[in-house]
């Protein structure tokens, strides 16, 4: 049978950006998009208002490192930890585990930490991703779309895989995100990085009624 008989008839998007790809994507037309946002996005804004990057005299930078699994992340770990060996005393280290790494590849990267007190996994992986955005002043990501999720928490982002370099350039381009591919680019970006106003259409909305109306 035709794959349009197992396709839904709509596709939740997030923002005007998704909700335009989707269109792109879709020849001919069989799914209507609907820009129904992320409603759990809205709740944890609310709740705490982000502050990210003002800093108490003695608090260490909370720089937050979303995991890939696979290629891409046998690609950047050892950029990762020469980062990570470089600056051990004004950063506090946050790695995420990304949900389909495999228990090898967490137990290897446990080993490899073994020994760094400026480095937590277990709470950044275990709490709710948006909680974990509430403590962080930088994030870093290799190409995962987690990156505008963090990006409407106003989180300076580096990118630190060519991947995400071809996936982000319009971004990057712009100076909403930037690029960096060694341990001293990484941290001059961790320490210096200023974003500017991310476009209208890479926001994630959040409105209930708006997906109402488009259903």
């Amino acid at each position: 049978g035709s794959v349009a008989n197992y396709l839904p008839h709509y596709y939740w998007v997030w923002s005007s950006n998704d909700y335009k790809q989707v269109n792109l994507s879709n020849n001919p037309s069989l799914l209507k998009p609907v820009l129904g946002g992320n409603l759990w996005l809205k709740r944890f804004k609310d709740l705490n208002p982000s502050e990210n990057g003002h800093l108490s005299k003695d608090q260490k930078k909370g720089v937050l490192i979303s995991l890939q699994m696979g290629a891409v992340l046998s690609q950047t770990w050892p950029l990762i930890m020469e980062v990570v060996k470089r600056e051990q005393q004004k950063i506090q280290w946050m790695l995420r585990f990304h949900p389909l790494n495999s228990q090898h590849e967490k137990e290897e990267i446990v080993k490899a930490l073994s020994g760094f007190e400026n480095v937590e996994y277990e709470k950044a992986s275990r709490e709710n991703l948006y909680s974990v955005f509430q403590n962080t002043h930088v994030h870093l990501v290799a190409s995962s779309a987690v990156a505008l999720e963090g990006l409407q928490f106003n989180l300076p982002t580096v990118i630190i895989h060519s991947l995400g370099k071809d996936l982000f350039k319009s971004l990057i381009e712009t100076y909403v995100f930037c690029y960096a591919d060694t341990a001293e680019t990484i941290l001059k970006q961790i320490n210096e990085f200023v974003p500017s106003q991310h476009a209208a259409e890479y926001k994630i909305e959040t409105s209930e009624a708006l997906a109402c109306e488009a259903l």
